[in-house]
């Protein structure tokens, strides 16, 4: 082989080695432009189907590095819901499924949600009003019916206008008759304490 054969070698090697860099180099530009093309910036959002852009849920912000586009930032995805005014689960609902609180008893129990105009609310009790024989704790103390409900008392000390136990009974036998009659217990007892037997 002589030189001229030599030189014609070397250079069809060198020009091969040439074209695959090349071809190597494209193939890399081709992926690149295929994973984000002319676009630098896109919208994005994994939450659930369905949540983005209600309440607190929005998009986020993906870029393009190094021909590929780097994790989702920003977005807001939902949370538990919490008593803050806002539509943290993203379901269209403010402050929603979080329960009521109680407070008092008897009569004077009051129940209320635990959440109102996104602040924990609070829950006053009731006011007592006198024992009446009607089952219910009228005066808040636990007790039902503690006062002598076994007949409508009477009492020169009474009034006609009181439910007629023995702690708030009526004056007349006349009033107190009325009351048995209509309302029950079915019974009348004068001047006695908190039985008829007392």
């Amino acid at each position: 082989m002589n030189a001229s054969t030599l030189l014609l070698v070397a250079t069809a090697a060198f020009a091969l080695h040439e074209t695959c860099a090349v071809a190597e180099a494209d193939v890399f530009f081709e992926s690149s432009f295929d994973d984000c093309g002319a676009i630098t910036t896109r919208a994005c959002y994994e939450g659930p189907v369905g949540t983005q852009g209600v309440g607190i849920c929005q998009a986020g912000t993906q870029y393009c590095k190094n021909g590929g586009w780097v994790p989702c930032t920003s977005e807001v995805n939902p949370v538990f819901e919490s008593c803050n005014g806002l539509d943290d689960d993203c379901d269209a609902g403010l402050d929603e499924g979080l329960g009521t609180i109680s407070c008092g008893i008897g009569a004077c129990q009051q129940t209320v949600s635990a959440c109102a105009g996104g602040n924990v609310a609070s829950c006053t009790p009731g006011s007592p009003s006198v024992e009446t024989c009607d089952g219910i704790d009228n005066d808040c103390d636990g007790a039902i019916d503690e006062d002598g409900c076994n007949c409508v008392h009477v009492s020169p000390f009474g009034l006609d206008t009181n439910p007629g136990t023995a702690a708030n009974p009526k004056q007349t036998i006349a009033a107190a008759i009325t009351t048995a009659a209509t309302i029950g217990p079915n019974a009348v007892c004068v001047a006695t304490g908190v039985t008829c037997l007392s």
